[in-house]
């Protein structure tokens, strides 16, 4: 009972010192404006466009698909905010909320008191993360009032649902500040180490412009803090499996614990030898949280690859305002009918017994949407089909979720095609040469890089099928090259390079699978 006694006022002594250094902390930070900047950064974006919208006289498109317009002005607002403004806040808040006790001693002076250097630390932090939370509610709560705002100047039109998604907005908010506190760890814990003010804002920064560069092209360092909380920016709706979290939040719980243990010991014992060499007994800590830190990130880093179902099964669900009677498989080839699908109730389904090639086809809904979707044997597709007015949207879960995100995004536009069609540069056939083979190992890269929110990669048979399209794309490139080329300089001789005979023997033109290869 003694010991239970004392170890309960412990915790409480423990609990008292964190409170009391926290209050100290908060009468210190009132002169930063810390909290102050927090609001303004939070609120910018929203006030910003919504005072361009109210100035401009643009309209939204008429019967267009039922959409939330409170959520729509999320998703516009959210990638500068969570993309750039949200880290700067970090990377400067952290810089200096250090520098404050940098520059006055204030440190050493603190240590001087009855106080845990626990609670002189993680203070600090907690601090830290308050000012993301009020950043990140300010920006819902701007988004929100704003969003009404402009709805009552300008009526939206029809299609709008006018409710306020409340339950999307929560957990936006929780998915932003969970990713924010690994790169809050990051920037706390070089601005603590780095007495210099403007270093730990340099590291920051230049760590946010890279990431920002590496996405524009097509980069993904999915293991990096400051991807994580540009994933939720793009993704704010979360996981397609309707989880609360992704992998991309375990981990930067991940992070921010690494750093938080190692930047702590390092305060506490001043020295690198003494934090994880000296005593044993550290090292043994260290080991094991570095082992912990490892096997965990490694497990949530692992792709996956959805397996497949028993039957081979295709349902949906419609949202019209037609009468829609029937939705329709065809083979892309021959134009032939797979399956014909009675629409009931705004829903259809069928299971495809007879044996079925996995491959691309074609979806028709009467004589109003056709779609191409890619699925075979045992595969489990689930389709949401949305018809108003003239617009339509269609969407594709199940086995083969990962294979419509990607299939959005297969092929991108390089100049190559421009350069071509308007006959520029063909006496330089190093520059063809060189850039065809470079944009075809660029979206190799990009394929084999691609995942969706919750981690999920297309099927092997979907990654081959695509590298074949995109070596069929790059042999055209050359060919159309090579005819012009001939037909303008036909004395002008050139070497076809290695590069370019790899990408022309890396297909044989007798598969069979080609055929739908367009």
């Amino acid at each position: 009972m003694v010991l239970i006694t004392n170890l309960t006022k412990t915790k409480i002594m423990s609990l008292y010192n964190f409170t009391k250094t926290f209050k100290t902390e908060l009468i210190k930070k009132k002169k930063s404006g810390i909290f102050t900047l927090s609001i303004i950064l939070g609120a910018l974006i929203p006030v910003f466009i919504t005072i361009a919208s109210l100035i401009s006289e643009d309209n939204f498109t008429t019967n267009s698909t039922p959409v939330n317009y409170y959520f729509k002005h999320l998703k516009n607002y959210i990638i500068p905010y969570a993309g750039f403004l949200l880290p700067l806040l970090i990377i400067i808040t952290a810089s200096k909320i250090a520098q404050i006790d940098h520059k006055n001693r204030g440190w050493y002076l603190m240590e001087t008191q009855p106080i845990s250097k626990f609670s002189i630390y993680f203070s600090k932090y907690f601090l830290l993360t308050i000012s993301n939370f009020i950043s990140i509610i300010t920006f819902i709560t701007s988004t929100i009032v704003f969003s009404w705002i402009l709805a009552t100047i300008k009526t939206p039109e029809a299609h709008f649902e006018l409710n306020i998604p409340f339950l999307l907005f929560i957990k936006v908010i929780i998915r932003l500040f969970i990713t924010s506190i690994a790169i809050t760890a990051i920037q706390y814990v070089l601005s603590v180490l780095i007495r210099g003010f403007i270093w730990p804002i340099i590291i920051g920064f230049f760590c946010l412009i890279s990431t920002l560069t590496f996405n524009d092209n097509s980069i993904r360092l999915y293991w990096f803090p400051f991807q994580f909380i540009i994933d939720v920016a793009e993704n704010p709706t979360g996981s397609d499996l309707n989880n609360w979290l992704t992998y991309s939040d375990y981990l930067s719980i991940l992070f921010a614990f690494l750093f938080l243990f190692i930047g702590y010991n390092f305060y506490k014992l001043k020295t690198l030898l003494n934090t994880f060499w000296f005593p044993k007994s550290n090292l043994f800590k260290t080991l094991g949280v570095l082992l912990f830190f490892s096997a965990s990130a490694f497990a949530l880093l692992q792709p996956i690859q959805l397996e497949k179902h028993n039957r081979t099964v295709l349902k949906g669900l419609i949202h019209s305002d037609k009468a829609i009677k029937f939705a329709y498989v065809l083979d892309k080839n021959t134009g032939d009918t797979i399956v014909k699908m009675p629409i009931k109730n705004n829903s259809f389904s069928a299971i495809i017994t007879d044996q079925i090639t996995t491959d691309n086809y074609s979806l028709i809904f009467d004589r109003y949407s056709k779609y191409n979707f890619f699925f075979g044997k045992n595969d489990s597709i689930q389709i949401d089909y949305k018809n108003y007015g003239n617009n339509s949207k269609v969407s594709f879960k199940g086995t083969r979720l990962a294979e419509h995100k990607q299939g959005k995004n297969t092929f991108s536009v390089t100049a190559i095609g421009y350069f071509l069609k308007n006959n520029m540069k063909l006496a330089d056939a190093d520059f063809y040469m060189s850039s065809i083979y470079k944009n075809w190992q660029k979206e190799l890269a990009r394929l084999s890089s691609t995942r969706t929110v919750d981690n999920i990669v297309p099927g092997n048979d979907f990654l081959e099928r695509t590298k074949k399209q995109l070596v069929l794309k790059y042999i055209t490139h050359w060919n159309l090259f090579k005819k012009k080329r001939e037909a303008l300089y036909p004395n002008m001789k050139y070497t076809v390079s290695d590069n370019i005979n790899h990408l022309v023997n890396s297909i044989s033109l007798n598969d069979e699978s080609l055929l739908s290869c367009k």
